[in-house]
């Protein structure tokens, strides 16, 4: 027999929050295991490589460098752009008390595109000191 907790309308709620909450945890760890997976196989590959005397690609090993300042300022582009939206999306409700929400991505994103500045120039005063 099941839980009265889940029968009737209450219940129907009830699996929806469920759902809802456990969806994006779900999400989380599929993506992580997929990376781990993609990870072990790189550390697997490389050292097979330079056994067999063959070079080792600079993209199996995971150029980070270059790409965290394109993923910088992407991160704070997206995150910026969700904190307007939120802000503009509060203030058009008739009460509009939960603009401030609206701050949080909105600074976040301001905090990655001031790393991706930062990165920028002290990439240029690498390459020019």
């Amino acid at each position: 027999m099941l839980n009265p907790l889940f029968h009737g309308p209450a219940g129907a709620i009830a699996v929806v929050i469920l759902i809802a909450f456990s969806a994006p945890v779900l999400l989380v760890l599929i993506v992580t295991r997929h990376r781990r997976a993609v990870a072990a196989l790189r550390h697997q590959t490389a050292p097979e490589l330079a056994q067999r005397g063959v070079p080792v690609p600079p993209e199996l090993l995971g150029d980070v460098g270059g790409n965290r300042r394109i993923t910088d300022l992407r991160n704070g582009l997206v995150l910026s752009c969700t904190g307007v939206g939120a802000i503009a999306f509060a203030l058009t409700l008739p009460q509009h008390p939960a603009w401030g929400i609206g701050l949080i991505p909105l600074f976040a994103g301001l905090g990655y595109i001031v790393t991706w500045l930062l990165s920028d120039r002290e990439k240029s005063s690498r390459d020019h000191g």
